[in-house]
């Protein structure tokens, strides 16, 4: 069976094909896995992705949602997301705001919650160490760059 097929046989759509950042077949895969396991359209997954490579460029590593839209007994609910980077930044209060505004710009007005981990995962405190511990677990992969 052809890629082309198999894409089609998922529901992914030519704009998120076309995106440059998609490193192989495997996101592909990962994100047809994502769209049945999340409570997120396959479009707001794409915009999600798409604003975090945006804001965040080559320096981003993963995209992970967390929180009530991982499970689908649930409705509503803000969208809970986990940006993992590859070097910190000098000012990650900056960053978040930047993508916040690109998340509504793609999505429009929500609650986003957003958090960017450096791919060391240092952590400022054993409190922040083991809130992202606790929601790491139950986190679902959206993309990754498999480096």
């Amino acid at each position: 069976m052809s890629v082309r097929r198999i894409l089609a046989a998922v529901g992914l759509s030519v704009e998120w094909r076309r995106l440059r950042y998609y490193r192989d077949f495997a996101n592909y895969v990962m994100l047809a896995i994502a769209m049945k396991n999340v409570r997120l359209t396959t479009q707001e997954i794409e915009q999600i992705i798409a604003a975090g490579v945006t804001t965040l460029g080559e320096n981003l590593r993963e995209v992970r949602l967390y929180g009530s839209r991982c499970d689908l007994e649930k409705a509503g609910g803000d969208i809970d997301l986990i940006f993992e980077i590859q070097e910190a930044s000098n000012d990650k209060f900056l960053d978040i705001q930047r993508l916040r505004s690109e998340l509504v710009r793609r999505l429009g007005e929500q609650k986003f919650d957003i958090l960017i981990i450096c791919e060391n995962k240092y952590f400022n405190s054993e409190r922040e160490n083991n809130f992202y511990e606790l929601i790491s677990k139950k986190s679902k992969i959206l993309w990754t760059t498999n480096d």
